[in-house]
């Protein structure tokens, strides 16, 4: 875990004296104004391993992201909610979470990335971030004797790495064709390894996320 988070931090270091050469430079990256600011929605498939695809079924999240860009340094800001069923009984103290029970997935981090490319063609943006997961049974299905953590898989610390690529669609460009002001339209395919710490917490919970996803992001130039 240490070593992990050891690298995660010197590859995002890394990332920030990269982006000062490059803000400047030409070549890769140098399609970037300094500031852009947007926001998504995307969807997708989440693939789970182990112990957390023995209790619960793979899924398919719904969200919404918030990015900000300073040259090539990409800060994103994500939140995202899945549904599905649960796949084996979970038992606690006093009852049994019942196969086929409905489940909520909820994802929310932040990553800090790196965008190399073109913008207005194809660019990627490979990232490491960190954030939470939970399962919990879903509001609208739960018993009547239901409380809270009954089986449930309660907010835990989760780190992610992964890579987006963005695929230009369109640019609104302003009177006078400034670069400042500019809103562009990009079609987003990503893909994410996350891993939550849930085995910390609750024994025989171990596993992984592969969440593969599509979606659109709106830019604006600042």
């Amino acid at each position: 875990m240490k070593t992990c988070l050891s690298a995660a931090l010197l590859f995002l270091l890394s990332l920030v004296a990269y982006s000062q050469e490059e803000i400047t430079s030409t070549g890769i990256g140098s399609g970037n104004t300094k500031w852009k600011a947007g926001m998504g929605l995307f969807t997708g498939y989440s693939a789970l391993t182990d112990d957390l695809h023995h209790y619960f079924n793979n899924n398919v999240p719904f969200g919404l992201c918030v990015q900000g860009q300073y040259g090539i340094v990409v800060f994103d800001a994500n939140i995202s909610i899945a549904f599905s069923r649960l796949a084996n009984d979970i038992a606690y103290d006093g009852g049994v979470w019942e196969t086929n029970s409905w489940v909520s997935t909820h994802y929310y981090n932040i990553t800090l990335g790196l965008n190399i490319g073109d913008p207005e063609s194809v660019s990627l943006t490979p990232f490491g971030g960190i954030g939470m997961t939970n399962f919990l049974r879903t509001q609208l299905f739960k018993d009547d004797d239901y409380e809270p953590g009954d089986g449930e898989l309660a907010d835990t610390f989760t780190y992610a790495f992964g890579m987006n690529m963005d695929v230009h669609l369109a640019t609104n460009k302003p009177l006078g064709d400034e670069v400042k002001g500019k809103m562009s339209t990009y079609l987003r395919l990503g893909y994410s390894y996350s891993s939550p710490r849930f085995e910390k917490r609750y024994d025989d919970f171990g596993g992984r996320m592969h969440c593969f996803t599509v979606g659109i992001v709106f830019l604006q130039s600042l």
